[in-house]
């Protein structure tokens, strides 16, 4: 996919030929024939070319290939027995045509006509289209993921992942849009389909109807990255500007680790830089001239003119180094909250929010296995300056200030399923303290002499990490829930089990 972003810059005009029998073009070495040997009724027999099925067959097919047209590598690209030649103008295409089908004579190797296409402006490639506008994707595989049933086990939902999965990198954000989806395939989990689940299914199959067309990617004009990093994920967006405008080159997304999950939120947009330089490595090293960097975190323009710096940020600043960009702080995202925190201000009685506070601001904070992505909404009570709003807190956080700036701050937004529960349930208060009520124990285990538990935590289904160890002493309020783990589970660890 990566290859598309370069080889077909200026192209116009292409041409798809499609190899015939191309595993069965290939001679076995002398002698070692009696290796692809198969039995029958009337006895052995023994391959002399290579059949379908083998481990090294697509490999061997592939350096064939590679090595019969590698001069023709600049109007050329060919996939095991799919190949591409595509051109800026007729007159050209038509020698490269020639010159493509008279190497494939030479090397004895023959295509089948009625699967070629020639001198088309657009043509079908590795299920892509392509043509002089950019990329886009197959109509006829995007209309099988728009009618895909709901999928009622966690096969089914795998096999829908995957086939969506091919098409990521028209999606913006494709895996913060499958987040809750993904939630579903893990192990221990309970495969339930709930309403979020169903959203979430919905709004990517319609994402898939509203995907852009990929621009071809051009070394020698303006270049811009933009990324950007949430609580669990990366994102970034390769766009050029010319002189019709700015184009998409490619979108791309993927999960943050367990450990990068715990990051501040500067780091982990930092992240997301060398994140997203890695991934196009090869096309932003052949700029012409530097590219930018957009971010909404002011604080990186300054990163690498820093003196004092952490390991990971060493480690950021050295691989940094090979690049020829600049950061530009890019406030849009800031600017687009206010707008929708204050809009109707006046008319609504329900303004909320959704809080995002740092770690350590908190008096009374919850586990560090429970952050997620903001807190019960809070009221809007007053608008502070332009970027600041003045909240209604619970009385338990006493040392919280209660004035926040709007990047901390997420417009609240009534479901549009009906009768969905927007928020998580109360807390639950007992004896004036916070409690955390438990969904089910999941696994146990010895450690260092003690008994501990996987716990399912309630309210935190969102949550990547929902699920965390804890000592049996912790679950004392739960006896019938471990009581129902050990007798599904028998031989799991239980209070019985011998110290190790």
């Amino acid at each position: 996919m990566n290859q598309f972003l370069t080889v077909f810059n200026s192209s116009t005009i292409f041409s798809k030929i499609d190899l015939h029998g191309s595993y069965n073009l290939l001679r076995i070495k002398e002698g070692d024939e009696h290796f692809a040997s198969f039995g029958t009724k009337y006895g052995s027999y023994e391959y002399l070319v290579m059949p379908f099925g083998l481990t090294n067959a697509p490999s061997s097919v592939q350096n064939l290939v590679n090595d019969i047209f590698s001069d023709f590598l600049d109007f050329f690209l060919v996939y095991l027995y799919d190949i591409m030649v595509f051109s800026s103008s007729e007159e050209e295409h038509v020698k490269h045509v020639a010159s493509v089908l008279q190497r494939l004579r030479n090397n004895n190797l023959f295509s089948k006509a009625s699967k070629c296409v020639f001198c088309s402006s657009s043509v079908e490639y590795l299920g892509h289209v392509v043509s002089n506008e950019g990329l886009k994707m197959n109509s006829a595989k995007v209309q099988k993921i728009l009618n895909w049933p709901q999928p009622k086990k966690i096969k089914a939902l795998q096999s829908f992942l995957g086939f969506a999965k091919f098409y990521h990198c028209f999606i913006k954000n494709y895996f913060k849009k499958i987040s809750a989806l993904t939630s579903l395939l893990k192990k221990y989990s309970p495969f339930i389909f709930n309403e979020e689940a169903l959203s979430q299914f919905q709004i990517l199959k319609e994402a898939f109807t509203t995907a852009p067309i990929l621009s071809h990617f051009n070394p020698s004009i303006p270049t811009i990255l933009d990324t950007d990093a949430s609580d669990y994920a990366f994102g970034a967006v390769l766009s050029q500007v010319n002189d019709s405008g700015k184009h998409f080159i490619a979108f791309d997304s993927c999960k943050l680790l367990p450990s990068e999950i715990n990051y501040e939120i500067h780091e982990k947009e930092l992240l997301g830089i060398v994140w997203a330089l890695k991934l196009w490595r090869a096309f932003l090293l052949s700029l012409s001239d530097s590219f930018e960097v957009l971010t909404d975190h002011s604080s990186l323009q300054y990163f690498m003119s820093s003196k004092v710096l952490t390991h990971c940020q060493a480690c950021c600043a050295e691989f940094l180094s090979e690049f020829h960009f600049s950061i530009t702080y890019h406030p849009s995202r800031l600017a687009t909250l206010p707008d929708a925190l204050s809009y109707r201000e006046g008319k609504s009685n329900s303004r909320t929010v959704s809080l995002d506070l740092p770690r350590t601001s908190r008096q009374q904070d919850p586990p560090r296995n429970f952050q997620k992505d903001g807190w019960d909404p809070f009221e809007i009570l007053k608008k502070i300056g332009s970027h600041s709003y003045h909240l209604k807190l619970p009385q338990q956080w006493k040392s919280v200030h209660l004035v926040f700036n709007v990047s901390l701050l997420e417009p609240v937004k009534q479901s549009t399923i009906p009768n969905k529960h927007q928020f998580p349930p109360p807390q639950v208060i007992v004896e004036e303290q916070e409690e955390w009520e438990v969904a089910q124990v999941l696994d146990s285990k010895i450690k260092r002499g003690t008994l501990w538990y996987l716990v399912e935590w309630k309210r935190f289904n969102e949550d990547p990490e929902r699920t965390t160890w804890e000592p049996a002493s912790n679950l004392t309020n739960s006896p019938d829930l471990v009581k129902a783990f050990h007798t599904l589970y028998p031989d799991k660890h239980g209070p019985n089990a011998s110290r190790v």
